[in-house]
Parts: structure tokens; sequence; C-alpha cells
């Protein structure tokens, strides 16, 4: 699922880079440690300071405060952050950690990407870019749109590991209004064509069917076997 890259721009192999820093001791993801939400200062400066290998924080496109305008690290339903995505990331990458930036909103992704790429040599690490770009049981009809969002992310850093989701509000001990993963039937299924290029990280438990054709991936919501 995963490609060996090492071309600098955010390209570099997860497993592989912390291998070779010796941070983990065999070729096993399970290994590496991430730390999730690291969006306030706070919570950045924490995960900064803490064992984790990869650093996860929310990116959306701020519309209040004095970050308006901009992209800022926050998680729906927030609006405004102590945090912009350029803070963040000249925080980030004076350590050693690799990068996650989950997208909540289309119109982050391309200052996002320029914002990246104007930092591109000091890349020399994991980037992972990751939306929910499909609605998956019970999700909103919020997905980031797919297409839009891999053209855009792949046009100015082609490098980088695609994380792909779907959104989801999963009601437990409740029927699931028929879009139930183990449902036996899918009368109108999401289906999208998506193009991708070398690496590409996919939430299989969200029971999602990849199949690879010249590039081109067919991804389409299935029932649990």
């Amino acid at each position: 699922m995963m490609k060996s890259h090492n071309r600098g721009g955010g390209g570099e192999n997860a497993v592989e880079y912390f291998l070779n820093q010796r941070r983990i001791h065999s070729k096993d993801a399970v290994e590496i440690i991430w730390s999730h939400a690291a969006n306030r200062k706070a919570q950045m400066k924490e995960a900064l300071n803490s064992d984790a290998h990869m650093i996860e924080a929310d990116v959306l496109f701020g519309s209040q405060g004095s970050h308006e305008g901009q992209p800022i690290m926050a998680h729906p339903p927030e609006t405004d952050s102590d945090n912009t995505l350029h803070n963040w990331l000249n925080e980030v990458l004076q350590s050693d950690k690799g990068i996650k930036l989950d997208f909540k909103s289309l119109s982050a992704v391309e200052p996002s990407m320029k914002m990246l790429v104007s930092m591109k040599d000091h890349l020399t690490r994991p980037v992972w870019i990751n939306a929910d770009i499909l609605p998956g049981p019970n999700g909103s009809g919020t997905a980031t749109i797919p297409n839009e969002f891999l053209h855009t992310v792949t046009s100015y850093l082609p490098d980088v590991t695609l994380s792909l989701g779907w959104t989801t509000n999963w009601l437990v001990n409740q029927t699931n209004n028929g879009k139930d993963y183990r449902s036996q039937t899918h009368s109108s299924p999401h289906t999208t064509r998506i193009m991708l290029r070398d690496s590409a990280a996919v939430p299989l438990a969200h029971s999602a069917t990849i199949s690879y054709t010249n590039s081109t991936a067919d991804a389409t919501t299935s029932k649990l076997r």
C-alpha cells in the first residue's frame, strides 16, 4: 500500500523512514506511534514532546476571529483556533515527527498545498494528506469533493501519501437506516473513480473495496464478508 520514495516533498515511506532512523525495530507499521488532534498550541506542544512518530492535526478554513481567511488548526464545529497551519508547520518541521493533515474543508486545501510547497525543501519526512471524500453509513453530505481534492493535492505535492476516508456517524445498538456496511445489498452504493499516484492509505476498517488498474482506483462501499 505504501511505496518508498526518498525524493523529499513529503513522499518518504513512513515505515522505512522511521526504521532507517532506528526509531522502530521492524518493517511493521504497528510500531509507529501516533498523536492525534494536535490542533491548538497546547496540544501541538504536547505532541511534539511525546514519543509519537507521526502527528495528526485537523485543518479548516478560518471563518471568524483573527485568523479569518487562512488555514487554521481546528476540528468542526470549531471555527477558530489559537493556531494557524503556518505556525503549526513551522513548529513541527523543527522536530523529527512525521505529519498527517486531516482536511475538514475543501477551501483550505489549495492554500495549504501552496504553503507546503513553499516549505518543500523541509518536507524530508512522511507527509500524509487526509480527507473524508465519500459519505459512509449515516455520514453527512459534507464529504470533501473527491476528484477536486485529489487533483489539488497531487498537482502541488504528487509524492505525499493520500489517506482517504468516509464520513460516518455510527449509531451503536441501533439500525443504521439501511446504510449498514454489513447489509446484504446496496441500492445505490457510493462509487467514485479517483486517480491515484504511488502511495495511498485507505481505511479498510470502513469496508472499502479498492481495485487498482493503471493508476486508477475504483472506491466502492461494500458489505463485510
